[in-house]
């Protein structure tokens, strides 16, 4: 016969295990179930979002253009689109996959609170700005339609996220900028970045790495089919075809704006002095705020004054003050070299 305090313990020991399992809420079962239900409504989303940019640049989507785009297998997927198909966020006519009225509207909203998130990282943090997506595309699926609205409204109602694209209003209305991209931009044209994609990685370092941001004002010197010569910032850039496509441009149609010889501190030799003509749109949040503080504002005269070893960091000298700053805070800040370098079209 079983020992009765055994027995009882055995009893709690089953009792708790049963409690831990199954507590309302916070049980691991309920957690399990919710981890599943969220991953399931991540691939959802995930692939209303690929339908939408599909759908966008005029290409058909279907079951191989999700494949290439999403990391799942096939069947997965299948089970996907058939769940997505009943709830009417899609229709399939043969290969073909395309998004009902509803299916658009929720792909918007997460393109929405994607692109938001974006804002908020490059103007509200010092996050890296080769970690904006991927944090991105973690929030869209978590930050509910209540979140994003006060998202947007703390960010001012943005129109486009740091990398150029579009942000939908909380309507779904959405307004673009006429660009090409950069080989197709007249040679001699002044003009503007309006948008950079972030994918594929590869090709968005490469972009990084020139200091190349939606703002930067450029002007296109040569253009054949081994690469693209430019000016951006004062500094001359040569890209290949296939990274320059991942650029779009704009024309500069606002008369007196564009600087011809205007360049970054960065470049100001040890003892040359410059005006100082601004800060470049790539410079946002607390740098922005603290570079002003500083006494970096146009029209104040700006000297090199010391220079480390190594040549980064330098001093400068503004308003009698000399103020350190390292290379990449320096190239921020733009300058005039002389004082007939303004033109219009």
């Amino acid at each position: 016969m079983l020992n009765p305090v055994l027995a009882l313990a055995l009893f709690f020991i089953v009792l708790l295990v049963v409690f831990l399992l199954f507590r309302p809420g916070k049980g691991f079962y309920w957690k399990f179930t919710e981890k599943l239900e969220s991953s399931e409504k991540t691939l959802l989303e995930d692939v209303l979002k690929q339908l939408y940019h599909m759908e966008h640049e005029g290409n058909t989507g279907s079951l191989q253009s999700l494949k290439g785009t999403i990391d799942i297998s096939e069947e997965n997927l299948i089970n996907v689109i058939a769940g997505m198909e009943s709830k009417r966020l899609i229709r399939t006519d043969g290969i073909k996959i395309s998004l009902q009225k509803e299916g658009s509207d929720y792909a918007i909203k997460i393109i929405r609170a994607h692109r938001l998130w974006e804002k908020f990282l490059a103007d509200r943090t010092g996050v890296d700005k080769r970690e904006w997506h991927q944090l991105a595309e973690r929030a869209e699926h978590k930050l509910t339609r209540e979140q994003v609205d006060a998202l947007a409204r703390a960010l001012g109602d943005p129109r486009y996220d740091p990398h150029g694209d579009p942000i939908p209003t909380s309507k779904g209305d959405m307004q673009d900028i006429a660009h090409v991209s950069l080989p197709l931009f007249p040679v001699d044209k002044p003009g503007y970045i309006v948008h950079i994609e972030d994918e594929p990685e590869s090709i968005y370092e490469q972009i990084i790495a020139n200091n190349l941001h939606v703002g930067a004002q450029i002007k296109v010197m040569e253009v054949n089919e081994r690469r693209i010569r430019f000016r951006s910032e004062g500094e001359e850039v040569v890209l290949a075809p296939i990274v320059a496509n991942n650029i779009s441009v704009a024309e500069q149609r606002q008369a007196g704006v564009f600087r011809k010889n205007t360049r970054r501190l960065s470049g100001l030799k040890l003892g040359e002095n410059s005006i100082i003509a601004g800060l470049s749109r790539e410079c946002r949040g607390a740098n922005r705020r603290r570079l002003l503080d500083l006494g970096f504002v146009p029209g104040t005269e700006v000297e090199t004054s010391l220079s480390s070893p190594l040549g980064n960091p330098r001093a400068y000298l503004i308003k009698g003050t000399s103020i350190a700053l390292r290379k990449e805070q320096a190239d921020l800040v733009l300058i005039e070299m002389d004082n007939d370098n303004v033109y219009g079209n």
